[in-house]
């Protein structure tokens, strides 16, 4: 992760800290291309390896709240 992107860990790393969990969610938004997935992406496998417990969910492309309800869904039962 670069320095650019370390604020990202930072709050990644408080978000997943919380007790008793967040009860949200983080949402990464920026322009198209930018890299936000590939950051995201190396995010979570970090916070993995380090033995937190993350899940990812890309709304790319969703078009209703059923559509992230179930992206949510499959998130949660692929644990």
């Amino acid at each position: 992760i670069s320095l650019s992107n370390s604020h990202i860990k930072t709050y990644l790393d408080y978000y997943v800290g919380l007790p008793g969990g967040p009860g949200y969610a983080v949402l990464i938004n920026g322009a198209w291309g930018i890299g936000k997935t590939h950051v995201v992406g190396k995010l979570v496998e970090q916070l993995r390896t380090e033995g937190k417990a993350v899940n990812w969910v890309s709304l790319y492309g969703v078009q209703s709240a059923d559509e992230i309800d179930l992206r949510l869904i499959v998130a949660w039962t692929a644990q």
